[in-house]
């Protein structure tokens, strides 16, 4: 990914609303493959 195209996509409506939300779901790739995903509330 290009520095140009990480900005485009940091500058998307989506991309500016996600923090601002309760949950959030950082995702990853297992070692095995598998995709996964972690559940982090937070409070306000």
């Amino acid at each position: 990914m290009q520095p140009n195209e990480i900005i485009e996509v940091l500058n998307r409506p989506i991309s500016q609303e996600l923090p601002a939300r309760d949950m959030t779901r950082p995702a990853y790739v297992a070692k095995d493959g598998t995709p996964r995903n972690v559940r982090n509330a937070r409070h306000r």
